[in-house]
């Protein structure tokens, strides 16, 4: 009986001191839980708010005086999992583990590049591209495509650096030579080739000797996409124009993907140089090849 008496009464003291113990534990916390309440309060507003004003400005209303998409510095994005645990702190807004593959557009747009700084008539028809662009010269026999490729190669070695011709359709002939007293072509930076064959290019020119290097023609030597894209691969530093015939529709013999992979092409019909694709300037642009004051020396 005492045994039982004693249970009871340590029961009751027991029941007695948790509820004492929750009531106390509850005006401790109390305060801290209402402060933690509000922060959330004020975070959801200003979520809230934010919301609106994006509402607004993508409605093309103007309830708020002078605000843009740039002055929205608060984040509207919250945490799936968990909350911060101080609710005031900015978000992070960079993705974890991101990539090294991956950049932001603002970091795109700090990215500097080296760009050829074309000028007169060269500028008119190509803009200012990148030091290894490709660029595809096509045209009909005798309509000027090797006159304008020769008029190019002199005015890059002249101005940019150390070009090389590759003539693998008429080697070191008489007529290739016209070609180039007739257009002044005389530059001591100015190289020529007798190559006939793909083989012939990779083995006789270095990967780092020429900063432009011109091939004619493609259809002579045989060199399909495929080819092409191992030589942009060999001389990746490089810039390449490549000369090609066309047909009889007007378009450049051989596999459209040679023209899809490069960054410029142009059409040599009746002395008139027109770009047909350009992905450092619009297309439809135009010199004339055979007007002397359009040259550049």
């Amino acid at each position: 009986l005492i045994y039982g008496v004693a249970g009871v009464c340590s029961g009751i003291l027991l029941e007695t001191l948790t509820e004492d113990f929750r009531k106390d534990f509850k005006k401790q916390r109390l305060p801290e839980l209402k402060a933690y309440k509000n922060r959330l309060q004020e975070q959801l507003t200003l979520i809230e708010s934010n919301i609106n004003k994006q509402r607004l400005l993508t409605s093309g209303q103007t309830g708020f005086s002078g605000l843009s998409l740039t002055s929205l510095k608060t984040p509207i994005l919250t945490k799936a999992d968990t909350l911060p645990d101080t609710p005031e702190s900015p978000l992070e807004l960079i993705p974890p583990d991101i990539s090294e593959k991956i950049i932001s557009s603002q970091e795109l747009m700090n990215m500097d590049y080296q760009a050829l700084n074309f000028q007169g008539p060269w500028q008119h028809l190509f803009g200012f591209p990148s030091v290894n662009f490709h660029c595809v010269v096509h045209g009909m026999s005798g309509e000027g495509k090797s006159t304008f490729a020769i008029q190019f190669a002199n005015y890059l070695a002249e101005n940019f650096g150390i070009a090389l011709y590759v003539s693998g359709e008429e080697g070191f002939s008489k007529t290739f030579k016209d070609k180039f007293l007739n257009n002044n072509a005389r530059s001591p930076r100015l190289f020529v080739a007798d190559l006939r064959t793909y083989q012939d290019i990779v083995s006789e020119v270095e990967d780092d000797q020429f900063n432009f290097i011109f091939i004619d023609s493609l259809d002579n030597m045989k060199i399909d996409a495929d080819l092409m894209k191992k030589l942009r691969s060999r001389y990746k530093d490089s810039a390449l124009v490549t000369i090609s015939q066309s047909t009889k529709d007007g378009k450049m013999r051989g596999s459209y993907e040679i023209v899809h992979d490069s960054d410029m092409a142009v059409k040599v019909e009746n002395g008139i140089a027109r770009t047909t694709k350009n992905r450092f300037k619009e297309k439809g642009m135009e010199v004339d090849v055979f007007d002397p004051i359009k040259k550049i020396a």
